[in-house]
């Protein structure tokens, strides 16, 4: 914090040229005495080092001239005077190129500095730059100078936000130029180098970073790991179900995109009978860019662009929604097999209706109560590898539910997020580097085994686990995941044999302590961190 002191000594220096100017009265009171005497403005100038004036109880030693009367006595300022003229300065120091405008500018300099090397906290942060009369570095614009729906361009983002949420504050959180001026505090641990490259220092700290440009891949990414509400707005569809109806739409001719080529830089329709074959993936910088699917490896247009009163005019008024937790009763289609996630949805219902809290307390339960029987072997349990165009049903393994979900180190894994169905109470089963989705066992099975609740008796009836309401931030928790991926790569140990889905995990849980104060299980955290590592890999590969 010693710049920092640097900084006050050269504000100090600048107070003394605001006395000087007469800008403030700066006055002293003798004992015995009721009026008060005002030091002349010029005599501040004739003082070898007035500043110590401002660090000391009372004048000492001070040059002959009018001080030499002051000895002793201590200056001060009345308040009202001093507290009218700071409001003054806050805003000019703020917008002008003075002494104080750049000492303001460097403190905020010496701010983010110091966050990173972990010096200060964001908390820190924010009280300093109320001291200082800065504004909070942690900071959104005004959402009035951002109105989406003034735009008429949207991007691919801002299509698919627009299909998923219906609301422009979804499309505004999803608009690049928005994104570019909303910063926040991430933090971090980074290997620097020291003594010349020499050796290498481990730094944790705070990091303040502009919202990266918002992606597909991205969006795809923060649904995985987040509840359903967005910002306090439920989905309509999924992302996955989104992306299907644009993509339906464009090759249908109903909606017209724009592009950039690969090979050119001006603009141009891309035709619809082309859209069944091209594929959104991502670039390096996790930039969406279109390819067709037989050549992963060219690109064929990027920037693509849609006209905001089409896509309205598409998408206006919200559709029924698929299943998700809600107080209604479960509807269950009786086909021939129920995914996982509905047998899920079916144990902890029964076809009864359920608050959404009480829903979501009850899934573990369900979950477990569900694997348990499973590991019993006393049915056929099917899902198709993925990803793969075909979807050839085959039998899972023996033997893997009895570790499900556990969270130990190569336990196997499952998630009802299912992006193949695009659903969200499907099935995908992760066994090592193995996937199945649309993991199915019979309808008859399920409802043999959880029969319906008797006639008139409520859910209250059945067992029930109270549980806390959610407590963390898991867009953000999936966004920190996602940009350490991004920093680092995907796991290789021939690159690095450090660098794997363990450190990753270890990494989260000490980012959580550090941002919450607490931290998830083992097992819940190796559950989330799943889907970023699968929509990285999907985005990297297209």
């Amino acid at each position: 914090m010693a710049r920092f002191g640097r900084l006050e000594d050269v504000e100090r220096g600048e107070f003394v040229g605001v006395l000087a100017k007469g800008e403030l009265k700066a006055l002293v009171r003798f004992p015995d005495k009721a009026d008060n005497y005002r030091l002349p403005a010029d005599s501040w100038r004739d003082q070898f080092f007035a500043e110590r004036t401002l660090l000391a109880d009372e004048i000492a030693n001070p040059i002959s001239g009018p001080w030499e009367a002051f000895a002793g006595r201590t200056p001060f300022i009345h308040e009202p005077e001093f507290q009218a003229w700071l409001e003054g300065f806050k805003g000019e120091a703020r917008n002008r190129e003075t002494t104080s405008g750049m000492c303001l500018r460097l403190a905020k300099d010496e701010l983010i500095d110091a966050a990173f090397y972990g010096r200060v906290s964001p908390a820190d942060a924010l009280s300093l730059t109320e001291k200082w009369g800065l504004p909070p570095l942690d900071r959104r614009p005004n959402a009035a100078s951002f109105d989406p729906m003034r735009q008429a361009k949207w991007t691919l983002a801002m299509t698919v936000a627009w299909i998923v949420w219906r609301t422009s504050e979804a499309v505004r959180d999803n608009w690049d130029s928005y994104r570019i001026e909303c910063w926040e505090w991430r933090g971090h641990r980074s290997r620097l180098p020291v003594n010349g490259g020499s050796e290498w220092q481990e730094v944790e700290g705070w990091e303040l970073r502009h919202q990266e440009p918002a992606t597909l891949m991205r969006l795809g990414i923060v649904e995985a790991v987040e509840d359903p509400l967005k910002d306090g707005h439920e989905e309509i569809v999924s992302v996955a179900s989104a992306r299907k109806e644009l993509w339906d739409r464009l090759a249908e001719g109903a909606l017209i995109a724009t592009g950039v080529p690969e090979a050119t830089s001006r603009p141009v329709q891309v035709p619809a009978h082309e859209w069944a074959y091209l594929v959104a993936t991502a670039d390096k910088n996790l930039s969406d860019q279109l390819r067709f699917k037989d050549s992963p490896l060219k690109v064929e247009y990027r920037e693509v662009m849609f006209s905001r009163d089409d896509v309205q005019r598409l998408w206006n008024q919200p559709t029924p929604k698929r299943s998700l937790p809600a107080a209604s009763p479960m509807r269950v289609e009786h086909g021939a097999f129920m995914f996982l996630g509905e047998a899920i949805d079916w144990i902890i219902c029964r076809g009864l209706p359920l608050p959404s809290q009480e829903f979501a307390d009850r899934w573990d339960e369900a979950e477990q109560n569900l694997f348990a029987v499973l590991d019993t072997n006393v049915v056929t349990v099917q899902g198709y590898p993925a990803p793969n165009m075909l979807r050839v049903y085959e039998d899972l393994p023996l033997g893997i539910w009895a570790r499900m979900n556990r969270g130990g180190s190569g336990d196997p894994m499952f998630s009802s997020v299912d992006d193949s169905e695009e659903r969200e109470d499907g099935g995908s089963v992760f066994v090592g580097d193995q996937r199945w989705d649309g993991v199915r066992l019979p309808t008859t099975f399920v409802m043999r085994q959880w029969p319906t609740f008797p006639e008139g008796s409520g859910v209250d009836d059945a067992p029930r686990r109270r549980g806390r309401p959610a407590r963390y931030d898991w867009a953000a928790f999936g966004a920190k995941a996602l940009s350490l991926l991004e920093e680092e790569g995907d796991f290789d140990p021939a690159v690095d044999p450090n660098w794997n889905q363990s450190k990753l995990e270890r990494l989260m849980a000490d980012w959580c302590l550090e941002r919450w104060g607490t931290q998830p299980s083992e097992s819940v955290i190796r559950i989330r961190v799943k889907p970023v590592v699968v929509e990285y890999r999907r985005g990297r590969k297209g």
